[in-house]
């Protein structure tokens, strides 16, 4: 008996090893599923994705001058954003200098977005961000996206950092963006704005209605940023929106808003709604697909992007 118990302690043992190491290896394929599938993100802030050892670096070499040297920083810096960035121009201008201007950010920001092209073998496109608190910026804004920077890869504009611009009480932020992204909309440009994240779901119609969004700002989901800055406050990651998203079959995708910020990276985000929602692979290929075809990109650029992930999933599927 003693012998039989033993036995089938061992068996019992070896099964729980067993099932750790499928566990195991599940988890290590679906991380490298993740890692290999090719990925289209669009919600990224550029001004959240700095390397911080590579900044560190060029803040101690150039301490003294530091604001001057923007345009050189761009030029000698790898950008960890792999998909798509947003920024404003305007809050990396020296404003005790006027040795750059937010144009010439542009064409730093530029310049150093194509050396990570030719480096990564990626494509990175750009949208100029208003700025909620600074409605003096959106005239400049629209200038700058505007079709003279077409080889920018400048593709659209954005209102970011707050939502108070939405209150008809507060006149003074929102008639400067209502007419910026109106006359945005004349002009043809591709709109997304900031809505939703700290405000009511009456900001999200207002951004559709009035603003003429094409897309919301953290309607493409990003799951550590909505956590970290409470715009999701619960503790139990199933009732988080995105959950709710994928089960009504809304259109969402899968970000990171500011990677370095938050550190983490489009896989980690993706990890999250897998191991936390409870949302799948497939739901996570659909997002990404989601993202492609949601991309402001001509129709040919994005349905190649919609081919390669598709064919991706496919071939691992057999």
């Amino acid at each position: 008996m003693a012998l039989l118990s033993r036995a089938l302690l061992v068996a019992a043992c070896a099964g729980s090893a067993s099932l750790m190491f499928i566990r195991y290896r599940r988890k290590c394929a679906i991380k490298t599923f993740l890692r290999e599938m090719p990925k289209v993100e669009l919600h990224v802030h550029l001004d959240g994705s700095f390397d911080e050892e590579r900044l560190f670096h060029w803040a101690k070499l150039r301490s003294d001058i530091l604001p001057a040297s923007v345009k050189c920083f761009w030029d000698g810096t790898e950008i960890r954003v792999k998909e798509a960035v947003r920024y404003s121009p305007h809050l990396l201008v020296d404003k005790e200098k006027a040795d750059m201007s937010a144009e010439d950010i542009v064409l730093a920001v530029t310049r150093g977005l194509r050396r990570g092209e030719d480096a990564f073998g990626i494509v990175v496109r750009q949208i100029l961000c208003c700025i909620c608190h600074c409605p003096t910026f959106a005239e400049e804004i629209l200038s700058s996206a505007g079709d003279g920077n077409a080889g920018a890869g400048i593709v659209g504009v954005d209102i970011a950092a707050g939502e108070a611009h939405f209150k008809p009480e507060e006149p003074n932020l929102r008639q400067p963006h209502v007419l910026a992204m109106q006359r945005a909309n004349e002009l043809g440009l591709n709109i997304t704005v900031h809505a939703g994240e700290e405000g009511p779901a009456s900001n999200v119609m207002d951004a559709v209605k009035t603003y003429h969004a094409k897309r919301i700002g953290h309607g493409q989901g990003c799951p550590t940023s909505s956590y970290e800055t409470g715009g999701f406050a619960g503790e139990d990651w199933r009732k988080h929106p995105l959950k709710q998203f994928q089960t009504d079959g809304a259109n969402l995708s899968i970000n990171t808003d500011d990677p370095s910020v938050f550190a983490t990276c489009i896989e980690e985000e993706m990890l999250i709604c897998i191991n936390k929602m409870g949302l799948t692979l497939r739901d996570m290929a659909t997002c990404n697909v989601n993202a492609a075809r949601a991309a402001f990109a001509p129709e040919d650029e994005k349905e190649l992007l919609v081919s390669k992930i598709l064919a991706y999933c496919f071939a691992r599927k057999k």
